[in-house]
């Protein structure tokens, strides 16, 4: 789900402008109707809750995390990948995305590699059982009574319109003669889930283990300006324990570390309404000094200008929140301190200080490499820190994406 500036919530029958033009070349009134009732319904379908996909590698996280939870993995085991493996009940091998094969890796490697037969072995050792017992405590499936019924689940989100999940029978899933849907699942393929239901799941993989309820509405007031309603946040229960999403967390965040250092690069970064939790996750990671070689904290324009070289029309005609300085910090601080990748993360991180045009929470950030830029803006009302957070998490994901 995203927030539009121009979307106006005192007009939402309004469509597009090519919709309207459609409308407009209709020949009867009876078609008119019909393209300006499908164009309200094709841009009111809120498809995060709606509609259900298979997650694929996304879901490696969570199987990652049930896995560590119940003992069968650590950060000593290793994996073998030859390119695919055999499954009881397959006539053909399960296949990794890698058909040669990543051979001998870490489970930290495994994650970095998103290795399909690596998540295989490791869905086997957690079991069927206990696999569904962890959706069910993700929130992904219920467990019924009836062991041959198709399961399914959802979020309860205040919102109309949410689908449920599609997975298999317990009676499906637990046949010891046929492995291929547990090894399937494992690599997040042969059900579907909603895009909020990944995100609440996967969330709690990295906030200590909580599996919190999604909610829209944060407060209601009345027309004297009172607080009338006040959403809470609820805990609906605890998946994972503290030490397992911190390890989580640890994992993830080495991938971006171990690309670095298995691709011999040298990262550096120039941060503002971050101040510094970029360089702190970075540096959480023991023998990052491999490949991070340090960072600036730009709050004021004069260290913008002076020590990152942005320029001073830049900031009197885009201002210092914007992709222009971004682009500019990263680029500085790469050819400051000498580094082959450079990160430049400006924004509004609040409570105070945003603007119509630049709303608190408006963060961008660039990734420079090899000549090139790599943006993105961000846009968050949840508050300071969680504002802060998914910036430095942005940034990870930018150079993971575009450059490992």
């Amino acid at each position: 789900m995203a927030s539009i500036g121009g979307y106006d919530l005192n007009n939402f029958l309004d469509v597009s402008d090519e919709a309207k033009n459609a409308i407009n070349e209709a020949p009867t009134q009876e078609e008119k109707d019909q393209i300006l009732a499908d164009a309200q319904r094709l841009q009111w379908r809120n498809k995060t809750l709606s509609d259900t996909y298979e997650p694929g590698s996304t879901f490696k996280i969570i199987t990652l995390s049930m896995a560590l939870e119940e003992g069968k993995v650590s950060l000593d085991d290793s994996f073998f990948c030859g390119g695919s493996v055999q499954v009881q009940g397959r006539t053909n091998p399960v296949r990794c995305w890698k058909t040669s094969g990543h051979g001998s890796q870490s489970l930290t490697q495994a994650v970095q590699h998103s290795c399909n037969a690596a998540f295989v072995n490791i869905g086997m050792r957690v079991g069927a059982q206990a696999f569904y017992k962890y959706c069910d405590a993700f929130g992904f499936l219920e467990l019924a009574g009836d062991s041959s019924q198709q399961l399914t689940a959802k979020t309860g989100i205040d919102l109309g319109g949410e689908s449920g999940s599609i997975w298999w029978s317990e009676d499906t899933f637990y046949s010891e003669k046929n492995k291929s849907q547990l090894a399937a699942a494992s690599f997040g393929q042969t059900f579907t889930i909603t895009p909020l239901q990944l995100i609440t799941a996967v969330s709690a993989c990295v906030n200590g283990g909580y599996l919190m309820q999604p909610y829209v509405v944060e407060s209601l007031l009345d027309e004297d300006g009172l607080t009338v309603y006040n959403h809470k946040p609820k805990v609906v229960r605890r998946v994972i324990s503290e030490e397992t999403s911190k390890t989580v967390c640890s994992i993830l965040e080495q991938v971006v570390g171990d690309g670095l250092r298995a691709k011999g690069l040298k990262l550096a970064v120039a941060e503002s309404c971050t101040g510094g939790l970029l360089s702190k996750r970075i540096t959480d990671i023991p023998g990052c000094s491999d490949y991070y070689l340090g960072g600036v904290c730009s709050y004021a324009n004069e260290v913008k200008m002076n020590v990152l070289g942005v320029r001073k029309e830049t900031l009197d005609t885009v201002g210092a929140v914007s992709a222009e300085t971004a682009e500019q910090m990263a680029a500085g601080v790469a050819k400051a301190l000498g580094a082959d990748i450079g990160v430049g993360i400006t924004g509004i991180a609040g409570p105070g200080g945003g603007t119509e045009d630049k709303p608190t929470g408006l963060v961008y950030i660039s990734v420079w490499y090899d000549g090139k830029f790599f943006t993105r803006k961000t846009n968050s009302s949840f508050g300071r820190d969680r504002v802060r957070m998914q910036a430095a998490s942005t940034a990870l994901d930018l150079i993971r994406r575009h450059i490992l």
